[in-house]
């Protein structure tokens, strides 16, 4: 279609007028053109192409150029000029040339895979991996309890998932791309098909095959079989196996559990077990019992701790009692493990509470589990509080009627601890301590007698009716004859002055054997009392009888007349105030009495009123300073709760509180006479006596002059130089007194003990006496005091001596006639001197005149 012939590009043919492009690898330059138009492609010289589809790609010889070769593994991608490797996951086998038009790079097939650029083949996936799909750079792992055994070799068997083949049962993998056939379950593990991981038996089954088997691993009821009775699976499951000590199997053998505190177990299949009484497991998981430490205890079988006592112990609770207070006996302060088993803090670290000794005074029976509130108090003895061990003897007896086997008994009245510790009727207080309103003491039988009762209208009877008539009229008789014979002028007068001349001498060394024996007789009967009242134990029987009725001589007028029964409430405050009161009252009444004879003469210190009242003074001074020292004697009891309380020990219905308004005044009333009677007394008789102490040394006779008269009670049994013996007996009748002050028994024991002997050997020094036969009865009696002080250590004592107490009491009852006899001995002696007197008399009476001159009477002075 060209109107000229250049216009054909690149060539034309000759036969026809349209033109073409050269072909590939040909060229046509327009020197190659004929005048006609005709021109013919030329092909490229070797080695070389032409590239593109223009008529300018084939214009000139320049456009052949050398021709792209792509190797295998390479492709010449549209467009390029050079090769480019096949991407991962392709390939290409052969090598192509070409500027174009060359084959590309294939997909690997299924089952295979190339992991980098320029592959001229595709892999087969290796054991234990997979491609599931085309052009795969890498095959993916068979996941866990799979595996796959082919090594590369078949593609086909690495194209699916289901190429990886399951674990069997009884076979399991845990890992991925597992290339051999699954692992065969251990002991005690069982799998299902494509398991991961073998899977325990059930507790309380095992399976003893170690992986030899997948067989014996593929069913876990029936391959897993149950534990024999007692035994458990083991934590692998690969055998049954005995609990270890101190646990047990559980009911369905699944389990080993711990034994519970009180339990034990010793292994072996043995299931737990409650210890036996006696024996505790404190902690869990026990594989034995402990035995408890003497005295320690158990109140049950499987006990957690000791936590009761064996006999003849009780538990004491901490939580109610304190343990600091006083243990045993409330006359001991008895602690530490002689008496209770806790340690240095009070307290057992593991057990509780401690165990302690039963106390005096309770039923010593052999009966375990006995706690402080389960004691049984003997008769004789009491206690202040259900939960208090500290115990004290009763001062009476018969007082106290101890733990009641039979609360609805007459014999017996509740009166504190709710039928626990019980007093006797007619009783009451603290250590059933006094006769109730309406009750007054029978100090022989020591028992609290109605006043309106049978027995209280038969004594009253009989004393008015046979002893107080008698009693009466040998008074009246005597004091009638007396009279007469001192102040009716005639034959009897002038017959008693004849006696009292020729016996004068003789009277007063009867009558100061008579003061020896009533001054002794005081002081035995006080220690008595003192130790009593100190929780001690009296002389033994029937000394203690005989010493009981001595009490007459403290001329106590309060234990001889039912002042209860008179008066309601009549109690140690009106006591005390009655015996002092009615002393001062009578010092009072004389002092007033010689004042006013000193108006018409007199002299104060005379009279027979004056030496009344020292005499009474002086023979009821032990009585009333005993009543006086009493007001500071107070006992502690402990209440049971931690705490204390505090009561007068010779009234415990009054309180020790400090804080008492009633016991503040008590107090201070009591040392205001103390400072009076005690210590004013003693003091006041040696100053008078010291003021007359020369007249008194240089008298002729026992009396003295008449202004010694007064005093002569005082002297007149003594030699001239030991004018003061007379203030040291009254200070020995006064320590009874003082050891009141003193807190236990056996104190007052050694300290009676000490001034005893230090008496003895002080008037054995001084031979004090007017006469020798009373420094020998004084001596004597002495000497009886410290066997007195040691037959009281002998009645604390006689349990653990095992000795009987009648030897010691008849040897005391044999020191007693012995006095006597000596009395009587003395007396025949003076009897027989007085016959060799009256042999050697020659004037007749008008000797005997002039002799009663010389030793008229004692008299006044003052014509009285």
């Amino acid at each position: 279609g060209a109107s000229v012939i250049d216009d054909c590009t690149p060539y034309c043919l000759s036969a026809a007028r349209d033109c073409e492009v050269c072909d590939a690898d040909t060229y046509l330059s327009s020197s190659m053109i004929t005048a006609d138009g005709n021109a013919q492609c030329e092909e490229c010289p070797s080695g070389k192409t032409t590239a593109g589809d223009q008529a300018t790609d084939h214009d000139s010889v320049d456009d052949c150029i050398v021709d792209i070769i792509c190797e295998a593994g390479t492709e010449l991608i549209d467009g390029a000029t050079t090769c480019s490797p096949c991407s991962a996951g392709n390939y290409k086998l052969e090598t192509t040339a070409g500027w174009s038009g060359q084959p590309p790079c294939l997909p690997c097939e299924i089952g295979r895979f190339a992991s980098a650029q320029g592959a001229i083949e595709c892999n087969v996936c290796q054991a234990g991996t997979i491609a599931t799909s085309e052009a795969s750079t890498s095959c993916a792992d068979c996941v866990s309890g799979t595996y796959l055994d082919d090594d590369g070799q078949d593609a086909t068997r690495h194209d699916s998932t289901t190429d990886c083949a399951l674990c069997s049962v009884g076979t399991f993998s845990s890992v991925e791309a597992r290339t051999t056939p699954c692992d065969t379950c251990g002991p005690g593990k069982v799998a299902a098909e494509g398991s991961t991981e073998c899977a325990l038996c059930a507790v309380g089954r095992y399976l003893a095959d170690d992986a030899t088997d997948p067989a014996e691993h593929d069913n876990r009821e029936l391959d897993c079989v149950v534990c024999e009775p007692g035994l458990v699976s083991s934590d692998d499951r690969s055998q049954c196996r005995a609990c270890s000590p101190g646990t047990e199997a559980s009911q369905n053998a699944t389990t080993c559990n711990v034994c519970g505190r009180g339990r034990y177990s010793a292994g072996g299949g043995q299931q737990c077990r409650d210890c036996k009484v006696g024996s505790f497991a404190s902690n869990n998981g026990s594989s034995v019992c402990l035995k408890c430490s003497y005295p320690r205890w158990t109140s049950r079988k499987g006990a957690e701790v000791c936590d009761a006592c064996r006999e003849r112990h009780y538990l004491a609770d901490f939580d109610r009692s304190s343990h600091k207070g006083l243990w045993g006996t409330g006359g001991q302060r008895e602690r530490d493990e002689d008496v209770c088993a806790f340690d240095d803090d009070g307290k057992d670290p593991l057990h509780p509470g401690a165990c302690c000794k039963v106390p005096e005074g309770t039923t010593r029976d052999d009966e375990n589990n006995m706690t402080i509130s389960k004691l049984k108090i003997k008769k004789g003895y009491y206690r202040h509080s259900r939960y208090t061990a500290q115990t004290f003897e009763c001062r009476h007896k018969k007082a106290c009627a101890g733990t009641s086997t039979d609360p609805d008994s007459d014999a017996v009245e509740d009166m504190r601890l709710e039928g626990d510790e019980l007093c006797r009727v007619g009783f009451t207080g603290p250590l059933c301590s006094r006769c109730g309103d309406g009750y007054y003491l029978d100090g022989i039988d020591e028992v609290c007698v109605a006043c309106d009762s049978d027995e209280a209208a038969e004594q009253s009877k009989s004393a008015s009716k046979e002893i107080l008539p008698i009693v009466v009229g040998a008074v009246v008789t005597v004091a009638i004859v007396v009279t007469a014979a001192v102040n009716i002028p005639g034959p009897t007068q002038k017959w008693y002055t004849k006696w009292y001349t020729r016996n004068a001498e003789r009277s007063m060394t009867v009558s100061h054997h008579l003061t020896i024996l009533v001054i002794n007789a005081q002081m035995i009967s006080n220690l008595q009392t003192v130790t009593i009242f100190r929780g001690g134990e009296p002389f033994p029987e029937p000394f203690a009888t005989v010493v009981r009725l001595c009490e007459i001589f403290n001329l106590d007028a309060f234990a001889v007349f039912r002042v209860g029964c008179v008066a309601t409430g009549f109690g140690y405050i009106a006591k005390l105030c009655t015996v002092t009161l009615s002393s001062i009252v009578l010092i009072i009444i004389v002092f007033i009495r010689r004042l006013y004879k000193v108006l018409y003469g007199g002299r104060v210190w005379d009279g027979q009123e004056m030496k009344f009242m020292f005499l009474f003074i002086f023979f009821t001074l032990p009585t009333t300073s005993m009543i006086i020292a009493k007001a500071f004697a107070c006992v502690e009891f402990q209440d049971g709760e931690g705490g204390t309380q505090k009561f007068m020990l010779e009234d415990m219905t009054l309180s020790c509180d400090d804080s008492s308004p009633r016991y503040q005044t008590t107090y201070g009333f009591a040392v205001t006479m103390g400072l009076v009677f005690p210590i004013g007394v003693p003091l006041a008789a040696y100053i008078l006596l010291w003021t007359r102490h020369e007249e008194i040394e240089t008298r002729a006779t026992r009396l003295g002059g008449p202004e010694l008269n007064v005093l002569s009670f005082l002297f007149s049994y003594y030699a001239p130089d030991r004018w003061s013996t007379g203030v040291m007996e009254m200070l020995r009748r006064l320590v009874p007194c003082w050891l009141v002050l003193l807190q236990y028994h056996s104190r007052v024991l050694l300290a009676s003990l000490v001034f005893s002997y230090a008496f003895v050997f002080k008037w054995r020094q001084l031979n004090p006496c007017w006469d020798t036969s009373s420094d020998q009865l004084g001596y004597y009696c002495a000497w009886f005091i410290v066997t007195c002080v040691w037959a009281l250590f002998f009645s604390s004592a006689k349990e653990s001596l095992h000795t009987d107490e009648a030897f010691f009491s008849w040897f005391l009852i044999l020191n007693t006639i012995g006095i006597l006899i000596e009395i009587w001995w003395l007396g025949a002696k003076y009897r027989k001197a007085d016959a060799i007197d009256e042999a050697d008399e020659g004037e007749g009476e008008g000797g005997d005149g002039e002799a009663e001159g010389d030793s008229e009477p004692e008299g006044e002075g003052e014509g009285e």
